[in-house]
């Protein structure tokens, strides 16, 4: 017996998320390039190569496929910063990491759950 008939994953840019940050050259020194968070990148690029992320996407939305489980991809963007409420999108409603709060209708939630119902509604959208 199946618990889910739905599964919903972020459509992440994995390629662009892993990608080298491009060196930028200083203006007041010819030849010479600004520092850029490079080693820091390559950090996150590993962590990110090492969870596999594309294949644990590809394997659900086949294990989905396989056993009739909808497999949706929703984009992020944003999700975090729009209120579930009045759909107002603002990133000052984004207090910090934990709480959201809209500047438009006044709506308070944690921020992971805010997006979380945000995510939801366009998963709603998406099935419909």
């Amino acid at each position: 017996m199946r618990d889910y008939d739905v599964i919903v994953l972020e459509k992440l840019n994995i390629t662009g998320m892993i990608r080298k940050p491009a060196a930028k050259p200083d203006p007041g020194q010819p030849g010479a390039f600004l520092p850029n968070p490079a080693k820091a990148k390559a950090g996150l690029s590993r962590g990110i190569l090492a969870s596999c992320w594309g294949t644990l996407a590809r394997r659900i939305t086949a294990k989905g496929e396989a056993s009739g489980v909808s497999v949706l991809f929703i984009d992020p963007r944003y999700t975090s910063q729009q209120c579930r409420v009045c759909g107002h999108l603002d990133q000052a409603s984004r207090d910090s990491q934990a709480v959201f709060a809209c500047v438009s209708c006044g709506h308070r939630d944690h921020a992971d759950s805010e997006a979380l119902e945000v995510v939801r509604q366009l998963q709603a959208g998406q099935a419909a």
